[in-house]
């Protein structure tokens, strides 16, 4: 059916995949005249609302979209399509690209095997797209193409020292070679990590893969792009092993020095030819090419980052007192043999920068390397009393950067600055005085994350993640008692809410080693390494625990933690007793009124009501917790009170209740960016969408949701089971083929994506 018509462009309906398919094939073969018409043509499956005006509605949109980005004689169709369509057809995996319009990325295949330019996307990538221009190195991009795509490279290593321009170049190579990798290429900035062992855990991170990183990649033709891996090379082991898991995986790195793991390929990058060097201090001066600049460039070695420096300083005051300047701070920091000289002549480049500013800019320069995030003016005030003019200057002097409120620096600068805060006298001082800023914001951040301003305490501990982890490691190191046992609790529930559970749970056994003399501090800290997962706490070393934690709540008169420790107890317990020792820790917190706690006190027993096989009960217990969380502003408890009790009523049959209370979910989720709850969604959502013809949508639910318990490092539950039990039919009745492909395709979905196609085609 013809729906609409706009210029050259054609809207056509059609009852089932297979016959869009046949029709786009025939429509792409035409001639006319003898000559052939090359027709861009999008296929998309899916449900869409019939009106006076035609079919609209998101599916409608996706359709338009995936079109678009074909090229003239292709025909594209989405995964959705692909699923309903015979697994023998001959199709081109074209990877997931992102769409105007749409959030989640697109899986888009391709009709035939015929070869066409990269699709007109968004592109599947979050590679960097930097606010200046990229000039010269067209060799080196070449060059680096041709070891990823030709020569088939596994690793490539882009090596030089600081500021030689590894960085750029590597976004430039990653776009030129990103037609060859349908999975796309992703960029992952290492600069602020101290720590090897958290490189796996980030690059999860960025896709969104955690913590089976090499599981999600899979077979997939990726590109990842790890940039400033030089302060955590120990982790090259890991990444060889990373390859070897991912046969199809590639990696570009930027490092000041190599990797020294098995197939790694070197591309070393020296300073910029002279016209190149040229070019790039005119293009940044504003400041006509002239013998003088020529010989700047020649004295800076041709470095871009020194150049970039050595323009910011000419344009106030001009070429040639720049190059007075620079003759008698070139070798400033020859001193450091272990460097190579371009290394040394950077760094005397930087040196001579911050030789222009005076006492004051100078000692603000050194002292803002304590933080490895940025800052923000406020802290920038508190921690090191910073006055806004002198930040000002060293903007100007492009030391520093400013991007949404935020003062930072490039990753090299820092480093430069960082070296000489170690000879300031003042240096003890700032360390601790960011430490006590950072405590106490992680304090004030737990005090709050569960209350109705959690959005934004959630928003502003994810931009500061990198100097919290800076301040723990110092916490680490300090003999104060109590510190950091504090910092580890007050930052536990926002790293297991951001999917940093391992990082939780492995702060909780540092604090423990380190002094301590509150035991209401330490048995919170027993109590957060022994429970982070139900199935854990059920160990015999974790019962023990518990009960030491209970032992030191009752020393410290600390009722809300001894009432937390029963609960959790009253959980893993599936005798009777359970129940009562949960009803025992509510009787404390209604004598105390802790709303919050008593909040969770219900949905713990709606969960523990679920497991038991009475939802009945189980939605009881949520009519209270929801009563209590909202009253507290806790969109992340009303979330959870909202997938217990969409539950329960799934379990009850009533699905069209079951469909709001999931919506319900998903609106509080969606507030506080929750990533792991909306795990506890799909298996309802599939439940609802349980009809005859089988919806593939619910393998693709029911896939999500396994991988989602397995990435989070979770148990499944009873309850998990008995939802399973309604589903399983309709898995067993779907077509092998398609049944194959939607569990493959929901293994690779986000919870959150993955609940948002449930979204787009709920029951009404």
């Amino acid at each position: 059916a013809e729906v609409d018509t706009q210029g050259d462009a054609f809207f056509l309906v059609f009852p089932t995949a297979d016959a869009a398919i046949a029709a786009a094939d025939g429509i792409s073969r035409i001639d006319v005249g003898g000559a052939p018409v090359a027709v861009r043509i999008g296929v998309h499956s899916g449900t869409a609302l019939l009106t006076d005006e035609g079919y609209v509605g998101d599916e409608v949109h996706l359709a338009a979209r995936i079109a678009a980005a074909a090229h003239g004689g292709q025909v594209v169709l989405s995964a959705a399509s692909r699923a309903l369509l015979p697994a023998d057809l001959p199709t081109t995996d074209l990877g997931e690209h992102r769409l105007k319009d749409f959030a989640r990325a697109v899986a888009i295949h391709q009709l035939g095997t015929a070869t066409f330019p990269p699709l007109r996307s968004l592109s599947g990538s979050n590679l960097p797209t930097p606010v200046s221009a990229f000039l010269g190195r067209a060799d080196d991009v070449r060059a680096v193409r041709e070891r990823l795509v030709d020569r088939g490279a596994r690793i490539v290593t882009l090596t030089g020292p600081g500021g030689i321009g590894k960085t750029r170049l590597a976004i430039e190579a990653a776009r030129a070679a990103l037609e060859a990798f349908p999975a796309g290429a992703w960029w992952v900035s290492l600069a602020p990590l101290e720590d090897a062992g958290l490189v796996l855990p980030t690059i999860a991170g960025t896709l969104g893969a955690v913590p089976d990183l090499a599981a999600h990649i899979g077979s997939r033709r990726m590109l990842l792009v790890l940039d400033n891996l030089e302060q955590v090379v120990d982790a090259g082991p890991r990444l060889a092993e990373l390859l070897t898991a991912c046969p199809a995986l590639a990696l570009l790195v930027t490092s000041r020095i190599t990797l020294r793991v098995p197939g790694e390929v070197e591309h070393r990058l020296d300073g910029l030819a002279p016209d190149e060097a040229i070019a790039l201090f005119t293009e940044r001066s504003g400041i006509a090419a002239s013998p003088v600049i020529e010989e700047l460039c020649r004295r800076l070695d041709r470095l871009p980052l020194a150049i970039e420096l050595a323009a910011a300083r000419a344009r106030a005051l001009g070429p040639d007192a720049v190059l007075q300047r620079l003759g008698s701070r070139l070798d400033l920091l020859k001193g450091a043999r272990e460097l190579d000289g371009r290394q040394r002549t950077l760094r005397a480049t930087i040196a001579w920068s911050d030789g222009l500013l005076d006492d004051e800019a100078r000692r603000l320069f050194r002292r803002l390397a304590v933080f490895p995030g940025g800052c923000s003016l406020e802290a920038a005030e508190e921690v090191l009393g910073a006055d806004l003019d002198v930040l000002a200057t060293l903007v100007e002097h492009s030391l520093v950067r400013q991007t949404d409120g935020r003062f930072w620096m490039l990753e090299t600068i820092r480093a430069y600055a960082d070296d000489a805060l170690a000879s300031d006298p003042g240096r003890h001082g700032v360390e601790q005085a960011f430490l006590r800023w950072a405590l106490d914001l992680a304090e004030r951040s737990d005090a709050r994350i569960r209350g109705p301003n959690q959005a934004a305490v959630l928003d502003e501990m994810d931009t500061e993640i990198d100097n919290i982890r800076a301040a723990f490691s110092l916490a680490a190191a300090t003999d104060e008692p109590d510190v950091a046992r504090r910092f580890a609790l007050a930052t536990a529930w926002f790293l297991n809410r951001r999917g940093f559970g391992a990082e939780t749970r492995e702060w909780a056994q540092i604090a423990l080693s380190r002094p301590g003399r509150d035991p209401g501090v330490e048995g919170w800290i027993v109590y957060a390494a022994a429970s982070p997962d139900w199935d854990v706490a059920r160990t015999p070393e974790s019962l023990a625990a518990l009960e030491r934690a209970t032992e030191l709540a009752r020393e410290a008169g600390d009722e809300r933690l001894e009432a937390t420790v029963i609960e959790v107890r009253g959980f893993i317990d599936d005798s009777p007793a359970g129940r009562e020792l949960i009803e025992a820790a509510a009787g404390i917190l209604r004598r105390r009124g802790d709303r919050d706690a008593l909040a969770r006190n219900r949905i713990n027993l709606a969960a523990r009501y679920l497991n038991d096989d009475e939802p009945a009960l189980a939605l009881e217990a949520s009519a209270e917790a929801l009563a209590l969380a909202e009253t507290g502003g806790n969109a992340h408890g009303i979330g959870m009170v909202h997938a217990n009790a969409a539950a329960a009523l799934a379990l009850l049959g009533r699905m069209p209740e079951a469909a709001e209370r999931l919506v319900a979910a998903h609106h509080a989720f969606d507030q506080v960016g929750e990533r792991f709850g909306y795990v506890f969604l799909l298996e309802t959502a599939a439940v609802t969408l349980v009809a005859d013809p089988p919806d593939p949508l619910v393998a693709v639910l029911v896939a999500s949701a396994r991988e989602g318990y397995r990435r989070y490092a979770q148990s499944l539950e009873p309850v998990d089971s008995r939802l399973y039990a309604l589903v399983e039919p309709a898995l067993a009745s779907l077509d092998a083929g398609v049944r194959s492909a939607a569990l493959a395709e929901g293994a690779s979905l986000e919870p959150a994506g993955a609940f948002r196609r449930w979204l787009e085609r709920r029951p009404a």
